[in-house]
């Protein structure tokens, strides 16, 4: 309501006076309160914070009528000489060409609170104002306003159709986060792998352009990232690295529709270039020999686990002897290794399924551990120590966790000493699933010894290499309803 004159005691006019200067020359007295730039300043009073020039006003003139606005007869807006305050219409001060930016100061008072928004009146309008909350990357507070004409049932009207569009997932609810700020925030929160997340950070980096990054995220649309992976397309990039980049936007867009920061994700409609399914192309049985054979030491072993098991790398090299019953002939893969980045080094994290599971070896291949145990534990004798437990770290002790990376530099090396350029350490373990199908053994069995969390998951990589076995059917049905 109002602040009326009898609230007013004289000290409150005393403080207000002190707090005031004067223009010897023009007669103006100015609220030290105000900036320098301009403006009035506020003044506390009866626990209130009232505007300096309507204090002023209202200790000297008393209060001011509805629909009239305090008027600066000497032409100085930031002047708060009682002499020079006069309250005019808001037609006579706009014919006087002074503005209303303030509406003193019933227009002032009759905000009021409908809901989670708020009116104002000014003049023959109504300002409606929606508090949505403070953004969550800047931390800024966020408002939404709207003028309508109109009684004050039709601007309540308004105002309750504008709060339910800022509950409902409004597109302009994240207008203060740029596209940057939101992939900062989400990969924050996503729950990735190390190697993930600095692959994902280095697609960031690369191929998000600086002018995308700064776009709000509401106003970017489905037209743009298409033109941002035709861009891509046109600079040689790949269509697995394009989707790489697609996925990364799809994900952080979605996390934002989650956080009612956008209505809709618009990469949900984006046309990334199709990923070409890569011919497989195992090597061939004499190839493989040739590279085992070669192999000496710890990578002997390696490399006639890597041929036997069809594991992949990481898995491999995360391998403990507590891993290993040499007894029962069988090795359980729990988790497996990866590099996570400057500063973090080797990280262990669990299977690609997140399952153990527990493979079959041979013979062979169970005494060509227990020889390399054995080594290790004379190595820790002879040092005096306790042996660790990576069976194919560097560390002739096996305390130190084994780099994938360096186990595939030195796997090159070989390979390109043999002349068998053409193989890749990935390609072992497309050599295992294309043996044992062609041999006949079941996809579920395959599929079991290679981690994949479905046999379908087999069928559709190495369905080529599943051999016919339509006559064997045929002839089966034949005997059977003979």
């Amino acid at each position: 309501m109002e602040l009326r004159r009898e609230d007013i005691s004289d000290r409150d006019v005393e403080r207000f006076v002190a707090r005031t200067s004067r223009d010897p020359n023009g007669g103006c007295w100015f609220f030290a309160g105000a900036p320098d730039g301009g403006g009035y300043g506020r003044f506390g009073c009866n626990g209130r914070q009232v505007m300096a020039h309507r204090f002023a006003y209202l200790v000297h003139h008393g209060p001011i009528d509805t629909g009239l606005v305090i008027d600066h007869t000497c032409g100085n807006r930031r002047c708060v000489n009682p002499a020079h305050l006069e309250a005019v219409t808001t037609a006579e001060n706009n014919r006087r060409g002074r503005s209303a930016r303030h509406p003193d100061p019933v227009a002032m008072l009759e905000r009021r609170r409908v809901g989670a928004g708020s009116l104002q009146r000014r003049g023959n309008r109504w300002r409606l104002v929606v508090d949505i909350g403070r953004d969550p990357v800047t931390g800024q507070r966020r408002q939404r306003t709207r003028m309508v004409a109109g009684s004050r049932a039709d601007a309540e009207k308004a105002l309750a159709l504008l709060v339910a569009g800022s509950t409902t997932g409004d597109p302009h609810l994240g207008k203060d986060s740029s596209l940057g700020d939101l992939l900062d925030a989400w990969m924050a929160v996503a729950r990735l792998s190390p190697a993930t997340a600095l692959d994902y950070r280095r697609a960031i980096s690369k191929h998000i352009p600086p002018h995308m990054k700064s776009m709000r995220v509401w106003k970017i649309t489905t037209h743009q990232l298409d033109q941002l992976y035709s861009a891509l397309q046109d600079k040689g990039l790949g269509p697995a690295r394009i989707r790489r980049v697609h996925n990364i936007l799809r994900r952080s867009l979605g996390q934002a529709v989650k956080w009612q920061w956008i209505a809709r994700n618009p990469a949900v409609d984006a046309s990334p270039p199709p990923l070409e399914q890569p011919s497989i192309t195992p090597p061939p049985v004499d190839d493989v020999r040739r590279w085992v054979d070669a192999c000496d030491g710890p990578m002997r072993v390696y490399a006639v686990l890597a041929a036997h098991l069809g594991a992949r790398r990481g898995e491999l090299c995360a391998l403990q002897w507590g891993d290993i019953d040499l007894d029962a002939g069988e090795i359980t893969i729990r988790r497996a290794l990866t590099e996570g980045g400057p500063g973090v080094g080797i990280v262990a994290k669990p299977t690609k399924t997140n399952r153990d599971r527990t493979v079959a070896i041979d013979g062979p291949t169970a005494a060509l551990l227990r020889a390399h145990r054995h080594q290790r534990l004379q190595d820790a004798l002879a040092a005096g120590a306790r042996p660790g437990p990576w069976v194919f770290s560097t560390d002739p002790l096996g305390h130190v966790a084994p780099r994938p990376d360096s186990m595939s530099r030195r796997f090159s090396r070989l390979r390109d000493e043999l002349g068998l350029g053409h193989v890749r350490p990935h390609d072992l373990r497309h050599f295992v699933a294309t043996q044992l199908l062609a041999a006949g053994v079941d996809p579920r069995t395959v599929s079991g010894r290679l981690g994949h969390s479905r046999t379908s998951t087999t069928l559709d990589i190495y369905a080529a290499f599943v051999p016919a076995r339509d006559r064997d059917a045929a002839d089966l049905l034949g005997r059977l309803l003979g």
